[in-house]
């Protein structure tokens, strides 16, 4: 058997473990929804290049800025929220309904909230909830504690709450997301210069993954190629 083949049984046979260790919860109901502001910011559609390559803008990879919120930012907004009221939504979740034709699409900071519930049989497990897709830049807090960002709307990712989950009492989870142009996060070009949109929200599923402690790790959370992993 060839080198290549065994890896791949050993890869496939870790598959299979891991599915039969893990357990996978959606997340999708329950949650809560504000919009910090409803105004939509106008633009008029311009001219969108000669060619595909028009529409990006990888400066993002060379820059060295943070995407880092202020304290004073943050608190700001959560003052907005408190004199707002909540609506309960269900993800997949679009922060803004548009037009059918979507000429000035809604750009914005918005909030999700959710209480969790956390049997204590699940303590000193992989605690996970993984985001399916967030537009664009992702801030998470549980029980108040700042715990990941995330950029860029268009793959997945996993928040371990494993340290800071509660089991004998609620956990409140919040995400904060701005979808608002920013040339550090892919494309990187102001919106209103694409010849797409893409719309904000909790736009894919939410789901709390618990794992033993050991485990395979998410794909997203990979760091090794295979041949680094087995050879």
């Amino acid at each position: 058997m060839k080198k290549r083949d065994i890896i791949l049984l050993i890869y496939l046979s870790g598959i299979i473990c891991h599915l039969q260790a893990q357990q996978s919860e959606s997340l999708n109901n329950g949650w809560n929804f504000q919009r910090i502001s409803d105004e939509k910011i106008q633009h008029e559609i311009k001219n969108q290049g000669s060619d595909w390559e028009a529409q990006f803008n990888i400066s993002h990879i060379s820059q060295d800025s943070e995407l880092s919120l202020s304290e004073s930012v943050v608190n700001d907004e959560l003052s907005i929220l408190k004199a707002k009221t909540w609506e309960a939504v269900t993800i997949p979740h679009t922060p803004f309904v548009e037009d059918l034709t979507v000429l000035h699409q809604w750009q914005g900071v918005c909030y999700y909230r959710k209480s969790l519930d956390l049997n204590p049989t699940l303590k000193g497990k992989n605690i996970w909830i993984e985001f399916e897709g967030a537009m664009t830049l992702a801030d998470i807090w549980v029980n108040g504690e700042h715990i990941q960002q995330n950029a860029g709307g268009y793959l997945p990712f996993v928040v371990d709450i494993s340290n800071v989950a509660h089991f004998n009492k609620p956990n409140e989870i919040l995400v904060r997301l701005d979808n608002r142009d920013n040339p550090l996060i892919p494309p990187g070009k102001p919106l209103n210069s694409l010849d797409f949109c893409y719309y904000g929200g909790l736009y894919r599923d939410v789901n709390l993954i618990v794992k033993d402690q050991n485990y395979i790790t998410h794909p997203i959370k990979r760091t090794k190629s295979l041949e680094e992993v087995f050879l």
